[in-house]
C-alpha cells in the first residue's frame, strides 16, 4: 500500500493523505484470500484479534474507495 503525504503551500500545517487508488481492490483480494466472503465476518475477526477496532461502515467505504 502506498500512502502519499503532501503539504499545501498555503498552510504548512495542513497535511493531505491520499490512499493508493487500488486500496479497495487490495483489501477485497486479501479478505477473500483469507476465506471471508462477507465483509462483516472479516471485520469481526479483525476486531477480535486487534487493538485497532474498525467499523463495518468504515471498512465498506475503504473497499469501495470512498
Amino acid at each position: 500500500m502506498k500512502i502519499v503525504i503532501s503539504k499545501k503551500v498555503t498552510n504548512p500545517e495542513e497535511v493531505k493523505i491520499e490512499a493508493d487508488k487500488k486500496l479497495g481492490q487490495l483489501l477485497s483480494q486479501a479478505r477473500l484470500a483469507k476465506g471471508f466472503n462477507k465483509q462483516s465476518d472479516f471485520v469481526n475477526d479483525f476486531n477480535s484479534k486487534s487493538n485497532l477496532k474498525i467499523s463495518l461502515q468504515l471498512y465498506t467505504k475503504w473497499e469501495a474507495n470512498k
